[in-house]
């Protein structure tokens, strides 16, 4: 059985400008990490059958949406520094053109 969560962050940067020192003065975003961490983690190991969409709603620019997926997701420690490094490298990457 697949899970699916979408996950709302209203205050939590669009633009990347995360601030790993403090997660909580960044819009909040250690919430949407814990979320995200809960959700994909478990004792050892990944949740492969998980999907999390990330919709970031807050600061300047456009919403942004940020899609992990558990069967191909590689590379993030279930602390929430990492997770938070993993969307900030993710924001810096220009937006995809459309069409």
């Amino acid at each position: 059985m697949q899970r699916h969560y979408a996950i709302i962050g209203h205050k939590a940067p669009s633009s990347g400008n995360l601030n790993l020192n403090d997660l909580p003065g960044s819009g909040r975003i250690d919430v949407l990490v814990r979320a995200i961490n809960s959700a994909l983690f478990i004792s050892h190991g990944i949740r492969k059958d998980t999907n999390i969409t990330l919709h970031l709603q807050g600061g300047e620019g456009p919403d942004r949406r940020v899609f992990f997926d558990g069967e191909i997701l590689a590379g993030v420690r279930p602390d929430e520094r990492s997770i938070a490094g993993q969307i900030k490298a993710i924001m810096k990457l220009p937006i995809p053109q459309i069409g």
